[in-house]
């Protein structure tokens, strides 16, 4: 027999936006957090667009919105939690480059400080936007190594139907934290080498570390011994109080986190 638990539903789970406003949008939940009795939705990645037909006027769909670098703005990766909608602004390197006041203010008000220079952006909250979340618990097979590695060297492992599990206690709030991810990609060994492993990768997963929420890039490593390393990057800003051209993105946060995880199918 195989081990079996409930899942949060990543392959027909959704989400709508805008309940209450004269537009609506469904986007499909790339990963899902839980933490005591919260529990986070993380979506796609949004860009600011008119809508075409919803006035007489005719303000096209994009042509009308700058075209510039990102900032708050205009793209951003969207969260559903009790009914709300929030969201995380994409920030690249470019709009530091162009040493975008807008920019620089928005982190400022709305960072949170790790350390004595370093701060991350939070989730920030759409005010008067609703969410909801439309995603059951369903449930799910957890794979032994051996049977994902198997899949990944015959070459039909089917990447959109292997998810990631991962528990673990947030120290600050004493509290356990369960992550629910899509795989973006899963490297492994081949069979010439001796080590066998298997490292997967999701680059938009939540991350709760120090009683906040944050967007992280997540790496899970797995070997044939039965061993496992979890990182997370966080999205961190250089940033020097006074100097308004003093903030620099920063990709060198990474957080080495120990807890239970494990591949798993639906079924």
């Amino acid at each position: 027999m195989y081990e079996t638990c409930l899942a949060p539903d990543l392959l027909d789970g959704y989400v709508v936006n805008g309940l209450d406003s004269q537009n609506c949008w469904i986007t499909s939940i790339q990963s899902v957090l839980t933490s005591g009795d919260d529990c986070y939705y993380l979506s796609q990645e949004c860009r600011s667009e008119n809508i075409h037909y919803l006035e007489e006027r005719d303000p096209g769909i994009f042509c009308n919105i700058l075209n510039q670098a990102v900032i708050s703005e205009y793209e951003w990766l969207t969260v559903s939690h009790a009914g709300l909608f929030y969201n995380f602004p994409q920030l690249t390197e470019d709009t530091f480059l162009q040493n975008n006041k807008q920019v620089h203010d928005f982190i400022r008000e709305y960072g949170v400080f790790f350390g004595e220079r370093k701060l991350f952006l939070p989730v920030v909250s759409k005010t008067g936007w609703t969410s909801q979340a439309f995603c059951e618990q369903r449930q799910v097979r957890i794979l032994a190594f051996d049977e994902v590695y198997e899949m990944c060297t015959n070459r039909c492992l089917r990447i959109n139907k292997i998810f990631l599990k991962f528990e673990y206690l947030e120290p600050t709030e004493n509290e356990h934290v369960a992550l629910y991810s899509s795989m973006r990609y899963i490297n492994f060994s081949n069979l010439s080498v001796e080590n066998k492993y298997l490292q997967g990768i999701n680059g938009s997963v939540l991350f709760k570390i120090q009683g906040t929420l944050v967007h992280a890039y997540m790496a899970a490593a797995f070997n044939s011994e039965g061993d496992s390393h979890i990182e997370f990057i966080v999205p961190t800003f250089d940033y020097a109080p006074g100097k308004s051209d003093d903030i620099h993105r920063d990709y060198t946060t990474v957080f080495v986190i120990a807890g239970q995880c494990s591949f798993y199918q639906y079924i």
